[in-house]
């Protein structure tokens, strides 16, 4: 007899009807909770459910999205651990890995130091020392005086902002069987290069966004005195580095570039020359080359929001007015149409705790 067989007749005898082998499961793909989460809220709308209901026929074997979308008893509060605490930080999670593929900055917030509002309305976070003022400890010999040092500390405040936006979807593509996979794909579009033109920009901070991390941060001068593309492109990541290394420690150093220009540095090694970096590619960036101290930026992401509807009409813009009442248009109706508008609310923001974690230079020599 097999070792197959004696298996089974051992449970046989035990009373036992489960397999004497469980079935292997592949691990879910990144993005997949949040998805799953915005498709359940949809499809229900359509079929006048509940949430829970879509999820359990569509993906019985996720119980985390079941979870997500059930009924709770009591209120759930992301800072209680054990009902809600989990599941938030595992669906902000889930949040940056659906935008990983068109976004740069989500996969950087995904390094760097990582804090949740909660219901806080602001986020003080201790800046990172300047210079050798910043000191707080020496050495001091037996029975010497330990030395006082007043540390110049820059700070940071993360202030609560929203990346918003409304999908349109029409009732064939929500209750079609790549309902999913669709709706996975608008959220990378509608939000993946939105968070990154912010993310990377110069504009100061407003009521509408944080402010972008080249505020008031010159440019390097790019190196043009190499003999081949390859000098010129470690002289300008040396560079770079070094430009960011005072608040760096050991942490992450992040670069940041258009996708050909990523793709570019790690065709001439940056994989391979630099093992304590990463190198992104974003569509928000096109001929320069930034770099961040992923332990000089902190960023804040919240639990996502979502709400359907077809009763209205919407302006098909994507620069609205300020002033709702006079938009200008394109219009279209949900009802008319037979389609959905899917609104997300994603709670985000990030800041600098020190301007010295970023650099940026255009290079010219590869």
């Amino acid at each position: 007899m097999s070792v197959m067989d004696s298996n089974a007749v051992s449970l046989h005898q035990k009373g036992e009807t489960r397999p004497a082998f469980a079935p292997r499961r592949d691990p879910l793909p990144p993005g997949n909770l949040l998805s799953r989460f915005i498709t359940a809220h949809a499809k229900a709308f359509i079929a006048r459910t509940s949430p829970v209901e879509v999820a359990r026929d569509w993906w019985p074997d996720d119980h985390g999205v079941a979870t997500l979308v059930r009924a709770a008893s009591t209120p759930a509060q992301l800072g209680q651990v054990g009902w809600a605490q989990e599941l938030g930080h595992r669906v902000v999670n889930d949040s940056l890995d659906v935008l990983f593929p068109a976004s740069a900055g989500a996969a950087l917030f995904q390094i760097a130091p990582s804090l949740t509002f909660g219901n806080e309305a602001a986020i003080a976070v201790p800046g990172l020392a300047v210079g050798t003022t910043g000191k707080t400890s020496a050495f001091v010999a037996e029975r010497q005086p330990i030395p006082v040092f007043q540390p110049a500390v820059t700070s940071a405040t993360l202030l609560p902002y929203k990346l918003a936006g409304i999908m349109v979807a029409t009732r064939e593509m929500i209750e079609s069987s790549n309902a999913e996979n669709l709706i996975r794909d608008l959220i990378r579009q509608s939000f993946g290069r939105a968070l990154d033109e912010v993310l990377v920009d110069a504009n100061p901070a407003s009521p509408q966004r944080p402010a972008g991390m080249r505020l008031g941060v010159s440019a390097i001068t790019a190196s043009t005195t190499g003999a081949d593309a390859w000098s010129n492109f470690v002289a300008d990541v040396g560079h770079l580095a070094d430009a960011v290394a005072p608040v760096a420690g050991n942490a992450p150093i992040v670069f940041i570039g258009s996708s050909g220009r990523a793709m570019r540095a790690q065709i001439l090694g940056m994989d391979e020359t630099l093992k304590n970096a990463e190198v992104f590619g974003s569509n928000a960036v096109i001929n320069d080359f930034l770099c961040v101290a992923s332990a000089a930026l902190v960023s804040a992401v919240g639990v996502p929001e979502v709400e359907v509807n077809k009763v209205a009409t919407l302006t098909l813009d994507d620069a609205p007015a300020a002033d709702p009442t006079t938009p200008a248009g394109p219009f279209r109706s949900l009802w008319q149409t037979d389609s959905y508008g899917i609104k997300c609310r994603v709670p985000i923001s990030w800041a600098l705790r020190d301007p010295r974690g970023f650099a940026w230079t255009t290079p010219t020599g590869w």
